[in-house]
Formats: structure tokens, C-alpha cells, sequence
């Protein structure tokens, strides 16, 4: 058990009783402690980051999207993200910038199988996975930046937004599936989008999605996608 326990520490786990010493550390202190050697420090820190002091600050969101970057213990990257995921509209924007940027753990290419779970998939890029989890008011952020951003950002994106719907069904309307359906006529050779956007459709139970999913069943003869395009409509339909 004691092995355990270290192993934990050695990635950055804390508790309460350890925050009690970084209480009074002002916003500076805590700032320069993200570059602490030692990760429960790291962690200590971007927890009362996003505690204490205003998260929508730039010098605070910008240090820690910069310190996610290049962390590596496990606790101290949740303790980040869970700061982060309390920003508003202006970091969601600026976290736009850094997707698929971070970590090798993106999809490159279409997996061998989909998923077996009857809910949305956690994105697998830790910036969209933050954007995903942040207050359905930075949403509209999230779908303007379907315009701005290139292929390799929108693979991305479209995890976040699928995210965010799915656990959020009032965002559920055609208004704001259209944006999506444009990414699908724009992208429409790219694969790896076409898969991307079989699954933001499972978020949305309306008939459109239907309509659009069974289209797509019957042009693209890949695998992969006939078994998302059957696994979206399946939750669709509640099965």
C-alpha cells in the first residue's frame, strides 16, 4: 500500500491536507511554483490556481495551458485541466489554438473498431477534452471556431462539441447541427473528419441526423464508419 502511495505522489497525487500548506502563497508564488521539480507541488498549484484566483486572467490561463504542455505526471495534468475547464469563452479560444498540440494521444488515423460504450467518448486530445467539459455558454465558441480552425484543430473540435451536446442535450438543435453538416460538405474526403462527425451526430437525436447518417451509410463503403454510423444511430434511437 505504501508503494502505492508513492508511486501516487511520484505523479503528482495530493489531498486537502497537502493544499494546507500553499493556502496563503499569493498569485505570483503559485505561478512560479508550476515550475516546481516536484509535481505534487505542480499540482498544488494549479489547483488553487483555479481556487483562489481568476482563471480568465491571461497570465493564469495562459501559464497553465503552457505548463500542460510539457507535463508529464498524470495528477498534476487533471489538476491543471480542472482549473482550466472553469474559464470562460475567452479561454476556451485561446485553448483552441493548442489543439492536437499537446500529447501524441490524437487520432491519426481511423481506429480498428469503435466504441463499445453507451455514452459519448472522452476526446482523446487533452485540450478537447477541457473544452468539452467547460460551461455550455463557452459552446458558441466552440462552433464559430469550426470556421477558423484547420483540419487537424477541427478533428479535434468536433470531439469537444460532440462532448459538451451530448451531456448537455438543450444544445441539441439544428441550429447548431448546421455548422457541423457544412464541416461534413467541406471535408467531405477526409475520413478521419467524416468519422469525427458520425459521432458528434449521435448528440443529437433529431431527424436530420438520421437523415444525414444513413446518407452517409450509403457512400462511404469503409468499415469503420458503417459501425459509427450504426452506433450513433443506435443511441439515437435509445437502443
Amino acid at each position: 500500500m505504501k508503494s502505492d502511495k508513492k508511486d501516487l505522489i511520484k505523479r503528482g497525487w495530493i489531498d486537502d491536507y497537502y493544499l494546507e500548506d500553499f493556502l496563503n502563497f499569493n498569485q505570483e508564488e503559485l505561478l512560479k511554483l508550476l515550475s516546481s521539480n516536484d509535481p505534487c507541488e505542480r499540482s498544488a498549484a494549479a489547483s488553487l490556481l483555479g481556487v483562489k484566483f481568476n482563471v480568465n486572467e491571461k497570465i493564469v490561463y495562459s501559464s497553465l495551458v503552457k505548463s500542460l504542455s510539457i507535463e508529464k505526471a498524470l495528477y498534476t495534468k487533471l489538476q491543471i485541466s480542472r482549473s482550466l475547464e472553469k474559464g470562460n469563452f475567452i479561454v476556451a479560444e485561446y485553448m483552441i489554438g493548442y489543439l492536437g498540440k499537446i500529447g501524441n494521444n490524437q487520432h491519426k488515423k481511423l481506429p480498428n473498431t469503435v466504441s463499445k460504450k453507451k455514452s459519448y467518448p472522452l476526446p482523446r486530445d487533452i485540450i478537447a477534452r477541457i473544452l468539452g467539459k467547460m460551461d455550455k455558454s463557452n459552446f458558441s465558441v466552440l462552433l464559430s471556431s469550426l470556421d477558423s480552425c484547420v483540419a487537424d484543430q477541427i478533428t479535434e473540435l468536433l470531439d469537444a462539441i460532440g462532448f459538451m451536446v451530448f451531456y448537455n442535450p438543450n444544445l441539441a438543435i439544428l441550429e447548431n447541427l448546421k455548422p457541423i453538416l457544412g464541416v461534413l460538405d467541406k471535408y467531405e474526403d477526409n475520413i478521419l473528419i467524416v468519422w469525427k462527425v458520425c459521432m458528434v451526430l449521435s448528440a443529437f437525436p433529431l431527424d436530420e441526423s438520421v437523415f444525414i447518417l444513413n446518407k452517409i451509410k450509403s457512400h462511404y463503403g469503409v468499415d469503420l464508419i458503417l459501425l459509427e454510423v450504426e452506433r450513433s444511430l443506435n443511441l439515437i434511437n435509445g437502443d
